[in-house]
């Protein structure tokens, strides 16, 4: 409140949060005696700006001073796991968050994980290989299977699909499948003096037809 004795009339000063809206009642342009004018003000506005840093849209919220900003919806992002807001410091931001000026919070990200698992379709295990998105996996030691050969990791069962090459990068979680080549055995005959039989060849598990039987001068085969 005041009494102004001059045409010339200042803006009275605002605190921080609002803005000088004037003088009640109306200021006349000559003053022609002694008055009382009590200055008026208005609330400000401000607003919350959220910075995805590379995630999904945030709309912007803007309310008036000292009133409380709830938290919105997290923002999405692929192969990225949402940690919270954090101011221009680095420090978290807590909501509800009470509004005193504008001010932009910025999305954290941590990198998802993801699993690399070997099927070695019946030979020894490999063990799984757990790491950050698009880092690289590289090739674990051949597993084994008694009478087979270890012929490479495929994208489908039984070595269907496509070959696996390594180093991998790994986009998501994945499942490879070792395929197996049938080792090749041979087998033998000594015939203890008898006739020469020839040796039979062929892959590990298969059915061979049995042998010409060996002869020998005054011997019956047995």
């Amino acid at each position: 409140h005041g009494t102004l004795m001059s045409t010339i009339f200042p803006e009275a000063a605002a605190d921080h949060g609002y803005s000088y809206a004037g003088w009640s009642p109306d200021l006349p342009e000559t003053v022609t005696g002694p008055g009382t004018y009590t200055a008026q003000f208005m609330i400000n506005q401000y607003t919350m700006t959220f910075d995805s840093t590379g995630g999904s849209a945030v709309a912007p919220v803007t309310q008036n001073f000292m009133t409380q900003v709830v938290q919105p919806g997290d923002p999405t992002r692929a192969h990225f796991s949402f940690a919270g807001w954090y101011d221009s410091e680095g420090s978290p931001v807590e909501f509800p968050y009470t509004l005193t000026d504008d001010v932009t919070v910025y999305a954290k990200w941590t990198t998802n994980n993801y699993t690399m698992i070997f099927d070695s379709m019946g030979g020894t295990n490999v063990t799984p290989v757990i790491q950050n998105y698009n880092t690289q996996v590289t090739r674990p030691a051949d597993p084994t299977n008694f009478g087979f050969t270890f012929s490479g990791w495929y994208t489908g069962p039984y070595g269907s699909g496509t070959p696996v090459n390594f180093p991998y990068t790994l986009t998501g979680n994945v499942t490879v499948y070792a395929r197996w080549t049938a080792g090749q055995y041979t087998l033998s005959f000594n015939s203890e003096g008898g006739s020469s039989v020839a040796s039979i060849s062929g892959s590990f598990g298969s059915f061979i037809t049995a042998a010409e039987s060996p002869t020998k001068a005054g011997y019956t085969f047995e």
